[in-house]
């Protein structure tokens, strides 16, 4: 049993520009082209200051290069050193009055005349981007009112996002009316969504009201959205794994709301056999990844996390009632309710003990019992409940923490001991699981093909 970095997960942002999308396997089973706030730590002005600060470097570097100056050279080098200083300090409005006022400079007049023509430059530039911008914003509101008079919420919520995103103020977009409209709607429709199973509805809803609130002054709401979007991504990453087919279908279906390409029929792959994914997986495995993450991961939060987090898996794994494509048992609200009650009982208990009661026997004590429950309710194979445990575990930690499992030990391997040979090509199953060549890796015979 080893303890291993998983890879970090990417995603998509937001720039002043609209919305950028890049593509991720890792984050979820099922990645949106979504946008995301892109938070540089720089307001616009001190972005433009930045700018300024190398121009400012080129006037001074010809200043000194000029030789020893005499008295009227110091003027192009105090202003360069002013106005330099100004840049650092973000102090914009010094900045536009020296560029308005360049150094009177014999000396250095060369200098100051290049200098000029690249601030005339800088300020057209400026001047256009903020005309495409705003010219840009105005057809996303317009888009938003018009999907929203067509009752289009999904196009209405993302146009609602890249108006945001090209507005000045992310904070103004709420004053909006229409914006508070789209957000009720939103609101209201989510549960539907899930009720109905559509878990990938669901995601993409709440992953554009987050967007919303990112980077806002509505942390409040932001968190909770974050929180429940985290619901359904894992949700949607036990599709992935449990019921392929029925994530098709919900791809299928995503595709005809977007108006995309359709994607065909499902065809099965063996890379989706669950039982793969549970093979050889025992008791044993799991406690020892557990006491090694209680007692050596980073933070030494101990047993509590791990053990909350397991049982949150298994909630999460049952009350997803898609997965009944591969647990028919899924489908008996009783059984599925009997064993819920059991995993918040055993939460529950968790939040009375004291930090010192925990130790590998309750460990061992909590999956008995989950192991006798489970049988006399949903009844799923056993090395699920162990696997989803851990997995869950793993998950109050980091992004970076997982358990290779029997069916990752051999890749693991491979990755840390291994050589690796072929043509050098990176390839993926896209969504109608047919094989795609993703791009060549640098420096093998395919790159150079």
């Amino acid at each position: 049993m080893f303890m291993a970095a998983a890879d970090s997960p990417g995603g998509g942002f937001r720039s002043q520009e609209g919305i950028i999308s890049t593509a991720s396997v890792s984050s979820l089973a099922d990645p949106l082209n979504q946008p995301q706030h892109l938070n540089t730590g720089l307001n616009k002005p001190m972005k433009r200051l930045l700018f300024v600060v190398p121009l400012c470097a080129s006037l001074a570097l010809a200043a000194f290069v000029a030789g020893e100056p005499p008295v009227e050279l110091a003027s192009a080098q105090q202003w360069s050193t002013e106005i330099w200083s100004s840049a650092l300090n973000g102090d914009r409005d010094a900045v536009d009055k020296f560029l308005s006022a360049p150094p009177k400079d014999g000396l250095a007049e060369a200098s100051v005349e290049r200098f000029q023509k690249n601030v005339d430059q800088y300020h057209a530039n400026e001047t256009k981007a903020v005309s495409a911008r705003e010219e840009a914003r105005t057809k996303a509101v317009t888009e938003m009112t018009d999907h929203l008079a067509a009752n289009d919420l999904s196009k209405a919520l993302r146009a609602a996002v890249t108006a945001q995103t090209l507005s000045d103020n992310l904070n103004a977009a709420f004053e909006d009316p229409n914006v508070q409209k789209i957000i009720a709607w939103a609101d209201e429709q989510i549960p539907k969504a899930e009720a109905d199973r559509d878990w990938l509805l669901a995601q993409e809803r709440l992953f554009y009201l987050r967007t919303l609130f990112e980077d806002t002054d509505h942390f409040d709401q932001y968190t909770k959205y974050d929180d429940q979007l985290d619901w359904v991504n894992r949700r949607v990453s036990l599709l992935a794994q449990y019921a392929p087919k029925r994530l098709h279908e919900l791809r299928s279906l995503r595709a005809e709301r977007m108006g995309e390409k359709a994607l065909g029929e499902y065809k099965p792959s063996k890379t989706n056999d669950w039982h793969e994914r549970v093979k050889d997986v025992r008791p044993e495995m799991l406690k020892a990844a557990l006491r090694v993450a209680a007692a050596e991961h980073i933070e030494t939060a101990g047993w509590r996390p791990l053990l909350r987090g397991g049982l949150e898996e298994l909630k999460i794994l049952s009350t997803t009632a898609s997965l009944d494509e591969a647990f028919p048992s899924l489908a008996n609200a009783d059984q599925v309710n009997a064993w819920v009650a059991k995993l918040d009982e055993e939460l529950a208990a968790l939040g009375t003990m004291n930090d010192g009661d925990f130790d590998g026997f309750t460990c061992s004590k909590l999956l008995d019992r989950l192991v006798t429950a489970n049988e006399a309710t949903v009844q799923l194979p056993r090395a699920v409940i162990y696997r989803e445990f851990g997995d869950g575990a793993m998950y109050e930690l980091d992004q970076f923490s997982e358990i290779i499992w029997p069916d990752k030990l051999s890749r693991f391997k491979q990755a840390t001991e291994g050589a690796f040979v072929g043509v050098g090509i990176l390839i993926r199953h896209n969504d109608t699981m047919d094989i795609v060549v993703v791009n060549p890796l640098e420096g093998t015979p395919a790159y150079f093909g």
